[in-house]
């Protein structure tokens, strides 16, 4: 990963923000010392493939791969310095040695950060935080020039690239914090320094680290902890695990919702062609277009926040409407007549429930079909999980379950209403299920990424 719009760094503030040293590769041509604090970088990359000229190239370590063995690559597409933390010797450039890469790589975005006086919102959640972030960073245009997170760059190597990328023209940013363990939200949020937090839901995710959804909630929790005395906590008063959070916020605290009481509350909700929803907050009339009512709290979210911020409500409604689904997250195509929900980004107890729902109320004449793969890192209890979601399509009367992977075969031992398919091939599964699909019929796909359902998706978008 490289970023682009990096205004330039000096070696100097690159030694002062990682508190060691530069050294010269090569001592005999090198600068003279007194010159190397002046030597400054176009870009910042962590990934060799990507680098360019004048680019300060960071190797990190991960569990697949060392960025210490693409030094040399670097340097030789054009790198000036690197950062490392083991004992090699570049052959040339500036070298800063230090005791961890992607703690340094961290502390270099944050000083970064503190260049620019802008208003900045960290988004958390279990489910909708990149949708909200697209959203809320859509709505804060109309007011502000807002720099968001690029794609999901929501981790500790993506947050930093994605801060790298402010220069003084943006006025606001919209950043979307992930954790898998403890003490990550506040070591992003750290790093990004928000004024604003805004919290989706707590669900069921990362058990295998997390082991229980009150270690969610904890490690979501940082995130409150990180925000100065004067910020301003952005809360979802319909999610059980936020609500209690009430009594423990210092902070100025903005509560939506769609069922209780709120600074921001949905008044009423229509449903509209397309899967698309109409509702009204604030007295002010939104559409958008995407289906669930998980989106309209997305949205809603995301309007709280603007409003916050001062942008006119009335200025959010063209906005709002011209969202788009974004990649592989609540995507609607047609397909010989069939309509198909592609979202399959990700997938959890919460998540699974919140697309059937969104399914049921999908308007259509035809059968409600399911093509649901693994949820993964739920832990000991993850055939329970799958086996209370399969119950949850009997309670929703879904017609059809086409079941993918080895943890996948639980939702049938739930779902005794309907025809149930398991299946450990995606081509048999995507011919199985073109066999039996009829026009009118209405599709959900939703697994955890590791799964990669939409390889089945594809399939029939190709004949569409």
């Amino acid at each position: 990963m490289r970023v682009l719009e990096l205004m330039k760094i000096t070696s100097l503030e690159v030694r002062e923000a990682l508190g060691v040293e530069p050294l010269r590769a090569n001592t005999n041509n090198g600068l003279p010392a007194e010159l190397v604090d002046e030597i400054s970088f176009n870009g910042v990359s962590t990934d060799s493939r990507t680098v360019n000229e004048g680019d300060l190239f960071f190797a990190l370590i991960g569990e697949r791969f060392d960025g210490h063995s693409f030094v040399e690559d670097a340097l030789t597409k054009g790198a000036v310095g690197v950062v490392i933390s083991k004992d090699i010797h570049p052959s040339r450039g500036i070298v800063f040695k230090v005791k961890d890469t992607l703690k340094a790589l961290g502390e270099l975005a944050k000083s970064y950060r503190c260049k620019f006086d802008i208003r900045c919102v960290a988004i958390t959640g279990s489910n909708g935080k990149t949708t909200t972030k697209e959203i809320l960073a859509t709505c804060l245009e109309t007011c502000f020039h807002t720099l968001k997170t690029t794609g999901n760059f929501n981790n500790l190597i993506g947050l930093p690239l994605s801060l790298f990328n402010l220069d003084d023209e943006y006025k606001a940013g919209v950043f979307e914090l992930a954790m898998s363990a403890p003490m990550e939200i506040a070591r992003l949020a750290e790093i990004c320094q928000p004024q604003v937090g805004v919290f989706t839901n707590i669900a069921p995710v990362h058990l295998k680290t997390m082991k229980s959804i009150k270690d969610i909630a904890k490690a979501k929790f940082e995130l409150v902890e990180s925000l100065p005395h004067d910020g301003v906590v952005v809360l979802n008063a319909d999610d059980k695990y936020l609500a209690g959070w009430r009594n423990l916020i210092t902070q100025k605290v903005i509560k939506y919702s769609l069922e209780n009481e709120a600074d921001f509350r949905v008044e009423s909700v229509e449903s509209s062609s397309g899967g698309a929803s109409l509702f009204k907050l604030k007295g002010v009339k939104y559409k958008i277009n995407l289906p669930g009512i998980h989106n309209i709290y997305n949205a809603v979210a995301a309007i709280a926040t603007a409003s916050y911020f001062g942008c006119d409500l009335h200025r959010l409604v063209e906005p709002i409407a011209n969202v788009k689904a974004y990649h592989l997250r609540s995507e609607v195509f047609e397909s010989s007549g069939v309509i198909f929900i592609n979202d399959c980004y990700n997938a959890n107890p919460v998540s699974m429930r919140l697309a059937v729902d969104t399914l049921v109320n999908y308007p259509a004449r035809g059968r409600k079909i399911v093509v649901f793969g693994d949820m993964l890192e739920l832990g000991d209890d993850e055939k329970d999980f799958h086996v209370e979601v399969g119950e949850y399509l009997n309670f929703k009367n879904i017609d059809v379950l086409f079941a993918f992977g080895n943890l996948a075969r639980y939702y049938l031992e739930g779902f005794k209403g309907g025809l149930g398919k398991h299946f450990r091939e995606k081509v048999k599964l995507a011919e199985s299920l073109k066999s039996f699909l009829r026009a009118g019929d209405v599709v959900l796909v939703k697994g955890s990424r590791a799964m990669a359902l939409e390889e089945i998706s594809e399939m029939f978008k190709e004949k569409s």
